[in-house]
């Protein structure tokens, strides 16, 4: 079975934070504490879902943005449900939501299915 890259990225992202819990790391500790370039992530997923969530998201991003530590936002994938319609206006709703994030923004989209 050949992977796709942005499940590759997606994999390798999850292995990461999860052999992280496993050494023990609480939320928000450093995976080195000897590193000289600690990283920060805000990593989040299975948002914006639906009329409520999307109401929400400017305020999730402003926690985001008011966190100094943060270097850098990854969404793990999900922006809507696959019952609702995808259209070129949601996207480019979600698209100017995330513009608004003062860090690197990286979308990681766990599946994409094309039919």
């Amino acid at each position: 079975m050949r992977l796709k890259p942005v499940r590759v990225a997606a994999l390798t992202l999850g292995a990461l934070l999860t052999s992280a819990v496993g050494a023990g790391a609480a939320p928000g500790d450093p995976i080195d504490t000897s590193s000289r370039n600690p990283l920060t992530l805000a990593v989040i997923g299975d948002t914006p879902y639906g009329p409520a969530k999307l109401a929400e998201f400017p305020t999730l991003v402003n926690r985001i943005n008011a966190d100094p530590s943060v270097e850098l936002v990854a969404h793990l994938g999900d922006i809507k449900s696959g019952s609702s319609v995808c259209s070129d206006s949601y996207f480019a709703q979600i698209r100017s939501l995330v513009d608004t994030f003062q860090d690197p923004f990286v979308l990681t989209p766990l599946s994409v299915r094309l039919s």
